[in-house]
């Protein structure tokens, strides 16, 4: 493989991470800015339907999953196979 190929594959490789970490940082955003409104959209009489029936705590679950897996991956080492993918 030739110096220009290993360059180029760095660059997108650089590219997508960094596609990547904007997306975590507006999740992130999005989250601070929906916790006011999800308060208060759980004081209303009308989501008594959705917290009986766990949508409420299922998406405070997601969301939770998706929090710890940003911090799990943001602490990995990035793997040979994980570059390797980011080519196809």
């Amino acid at each position: 493989m030739t110096e220009e190929k290993k360059l180029e594959i760095e660059n997108n490789i650089n590219r997508k991470l960094l596609l990547i970490k904007k997306t975590l940082k507006n999740i992130e955003e999005i989250f601070i800015l929906f916790k006011p409104l999800f308060e208060k959209i759980i004081e209303l009489e009308e989501s008594e339907e959705f917290i009986r029936d766990g949508s409420f705590l299922r998406v405070s679950s997601l969301f939770g999953e998706i929090s710890k897996d940003f911090k799990e991956m943001g602490g990995l080492p990035i793997s040979k196979e994980f570059l390797e993918s980011l080519l196809n």
